[in-house]
């Protein structure tokens, strides 16, 4: 498994396809289409690297394991008509992205998740997006560390939301994530808080990562 971040900030906006610059163009906020762009074109030269293949030959594709569509999902690419066997994924936040990448032969699906610990300083989502579980741990802890605590076990719920391919389709509050190993639908997933000073990330982020077990 590798792992990448880099800041966006000031990152070129391509190579990109065009259905990637389309669904770019959707995004009203200037700053949030930068995001978007500039995440995808990186991630492109990772993937390109990966798999020994020049970047602007790479077509994006996506995967939703709940409906069959081909616009959203988990990603993918391919090249030539052929699926590029990488298993893929891409969080951004606060001006910085996470990306991982594996061998699909060895880990058919990934998911990764980057959040900014303040973010999670109220209690607002607190009823809505956790388990009664998670909201008792949450109590449980110093008012100081539920920020960081939310923002873990958030980024838990994004990632393997993104590995199972439904995203928030499926609401967060009927995952609970504070065992290392869960069930998400038919797949059983292993949860991992990565450290982000070994992403070489600033203070103030979290980032968790879910395989496919």
């Amino acid at each position: 498994m590798k792992l990448h971040a880099v800041r966006l900030d000031g990152r070129r906006q391509e190579p990109v396809d065009t259905g990637e610059r389309e669904r770019g163009g959707t995004f009203a906020d200037a700053a949030a289409r930068h995001s978007f762009l500039a995440g995808r074109a990186w991630l492109r030269e990772i993937v390109g690297c990966a798999a020994g293949i020049e970047a602007n030959r790479l077509v994006a594709r996506f995967d939703c394991p709940s409906c069959g569509g081909v616009d959203h999902g988990r990603p993918g690419w391919t090249v030539d008509g052929e699926v590029v066997p990488l298993a893929v994924s891409l969080s951004r936040s606060g001006g910085w992205a996470v990306a991982a990448v594996e061998d699909a032969r060895v880990t058919p699906v990934v998911g990764i998740d980057l959040e900014q610990i303040n973010r999670f300083e109220g209690t607002e989502l607190d009823a809505t997006v956790f388990t009664s579980a998670e909201r008792f741990r949450i109590e449980g802890q110093d008012e100081s560390g539920r920020p960081l605590l939310r923002a873990m076990l958030w980024a838990r719920k994004e990632a393997v939301l993104k590995a199972a391919g439904t995203g928030l389709m499926t609401d967060p509050a009927s995952v609970d994530v504070l065992e290392q190993q869960i069930r998400v639908g038919r797949r059983n997933y292993v949860l991992e808080d990565v450290d982000p000073a070994e992403l070489e990330l600033p203070h103030g982020f979290v980032v968790a990562l879910a395989t496919a077990c």
